[in-house]
């Protein structure tokens, strides 16, 4: 089931106008929502069929078997941390190459945001001048993580990113404090971009975040250290509370709490 209705009734009303950009970028949502989306809007650029996707003609079987070879996914390599210059180079490459047997070729990258600014720039080359028989379509929880120049030359499709429950909230805050302890700071700048348009949200995370720190101090099994480090996180958070109520810029926000809680470990 597509998870996300708004965006394919976009796509549906894209397709059919016959008019399909030569880029998309996808963001919001879930990776695996993300990833449907992508494969929904694949499935009907390939199709033949008249209602696109049709679900009956070849393209749009062979894509459901996940067998079109005219469909192409790219993510990380194996043991590999970022989509690199070179995978990149080599899709530039590929997608010179005629379909094998749909109109157009779909490339998909699923992890846009993992892309380094040599790669963007690699792909931005061929998005400049892209050959008429292929689609990009690119996958990022948010815009903000691509090079501007990027999202400049792709439709953008916006996917919703609900937070529903007290416990989803309860497991992003532990994964922040998680990353803040293991050093990773950027990963933490990329958890909190989901918060950026939502104060509500953001104010609930950061309580969430006070409620863990207070319950691994009165726990007993943390070291004095880490107390410590909690109890510092605990105060300064209060801080980013109001300055939430205060209408600051979210984004400055938020990279403002990571250098502070960053200090604390240092």
């Amino acid at each position: 089931m597509i998870p996300n209705n708004s965006a394919i009734q976009n796509i549906k009303r894209i397709v059919k106008s016959g008019r399909i950009p030569h880029s998309f970028l996808i963001e919001g949502g879930s990776f695996e929502e993300r990833t449907e989306t992508a494969t929904y809007l694949a499935k009907a650029i390939v199709c033949e069929g008249e209602d696109k996707p049709c679900n009956e003609c070849r393209q749009c079987k062979i894509t459901d078997s996940s067998s079109n070879v005219d469909i192409i996914f790219v993510g990380t390599e194996d043991g590999k941390k970022i989509i690199s210059v070179g995978q990149i180079r080599n899709l530039r490459a590929d997608a010179f190459i005629k379909p094998h047997s749909a109109q157009k070729k779909v490339y998909v990258i699923k992890n846009a945001e993992l892309m380094n600014e040599q790669a963007q720039n690699a792909l931005l080359k061929v998005l400049e001048e892209p050959p008429t028989s292929v689609v990009f379509i690119l996958l990022s929880p948010s815009r903000t993580l691509e090079l501007v120049t990027i999202v400049s030359r792709c439709c953008i499709l916006t996917l919703s990113q609900e937070i529903t429950s007290d416990k989803e909230l309860e497991e992003e805050a532990k994964k922040i404090i998680d990353l803040l302890f293991d050093n990773k700071y950027y990963d933490m700048l990329k958890a909190f971009k989901p918060y950026e348009k939502d104060r509500s949200k953001a104010e609930k995370l950061f309580r969430c975040m006070q409620e863990l720190c207070v319950s691994v101090i009165k726990s007993g099994n943390a070291s004095n250290h880490r107390k410590k480090i909690l109890s510092l996180i605990y105060e300064e958070i209060n801080y980013y509370i109001e300055l939430i109520s205060l209408n600051v810029n979210m984004p400055l926000l938020f990279s403002s709490a990571v250098c502070k809680f960053r200090n604390y470990i240092n």
